[in-house]
């Protein structure tokens, strides 16, 4: 009896803990430091967390074949006039021989666009009446391309952000019961995902929501690893290095300039006795002392 009491009371711990909503035991953070230009990223390991891939769309594949080839590019990004004609007849192709109607098309489009720029502009562009004749009966391809890129330029849609999309959608997209936020110190948010880079020397908060319902909070420390050359007189000096690499280098020609600039600041004093050359003690005599002076004055340049 007192065994099963023990039982019942450690479920209702348990129980408690669940509605919490702390699940701090799932998330472990990692940092890599930050070089010189901000490389620096953080890692969220979490556990109890498991991810599945949805069934790719044969739309939305057939639309990546259609908007994949240098003319795509070229109307889409460029706006050149002769790539826009073979986009709509390059899209009219790969949609016909997938088998998707003007319908499907509009469909499948619509299901994303309240949830993606990107579709939301694909579905406004391709509403225009042209898009039905050119799939049902192969009239003004050539017009759709222009109207698209126009579309996506309004947007602020690259041709890169339009096939990145348009590929995870065909193959399918990944979820996960764990979502993973990123801010800095400030507060201002620098992404989702398990794994952020790029990032600048600072404090990060990790802020983790699980499907389950729990939640965590946690920050970890990314440092600052500059290696550079941190004397000042150097020609290659790195104002943000902290750590000196042995890279430092110096202008010859500067060094060289500097020397004759001291040497030329030495003056030769004139001869002490100018009845008797070489005598520079001026005792009437040219001896050993003489030479001594002379021989101090050596290797200096004498003004004119």
């Amino acid at each position: 009896m007192k065994r099963l009491l023990a039982l019942m009371m450690f479920a209702v711990s348990l129980g408690a803990a669940a509605q919490s909503g702390d699940c701090s035991s799932y998330m472990t953070l990692t940092s890599t430091p930050s070089d010189c230009d901000a490389s620096g990223s953080v890692t969220a390991d979490v556990s109890e967390c498991s991810t599945s891939i949805s069934e790719g769309s044969p739309v939305m594949q057939a639309l990546y074949e259609g908007f994949a080839f240098p003319g795509a590019f070229n109307c889409l990004e460029l706006g050149a006039a002769f790539g826009c004609e073979e986009t709509g007849l390059h899209l009219h192709a790969s949609l016909s021989n997938a088998g998707v109607s003007h319908s499907d098309l509009m469909n499948e489009l619509q299901t994303h666009a309240s949830s993606s720029l990107v579709m939301q502009a694909l579905y406004e562009g391709l509403q225009v009446p042209y898009l039905g004749y050119c799939l049902e009966g192969y009239y003004y391809c050539e017009l759709i391309g222009s109207v698209l890129a126009l579309r996506l330029c309004l947007a602020g849609v690259s041709y890169s952000d339009l096939m990145n999309e348009l590929q995870a959608l065909a193959g399918g997209l990944e979820t996960s019961d764990c979502i993973v936020s990123w801010s800095d110190s400030t507060g201002n948010s620098v992404g989702e995902g398990f794994s952020i880079s790029g990032l600048a020397a600072g404090t990060y908060t990790a802020s983790l929501t699980h499907s389950n319902g729990c939640t965590d909070s946690q920050t970890i420390e990314v440092l600052l690893e500059c290696n550079g050359c941190t004397h000042e007189n150097a020609t290659n000096y790195n104002s943000t290095a902290t750590f000196e690499d042995g890279s430092c280098l110096y202008n010859q020609g500067a060094f060289d300039a500097g020397y004759e600039a001291a040497v030329a600041s030495v003056e030769c004093p004139p001869c002490a006795n100018s009845d008797c050359p070489g005598d520079f003690t001026a005792d009437g005599y040219i001896g050993v002392d003489d030479i001594l002076s002379m021989l101090s004055l050596y290797d200096t340049s004498c003004s004119q």
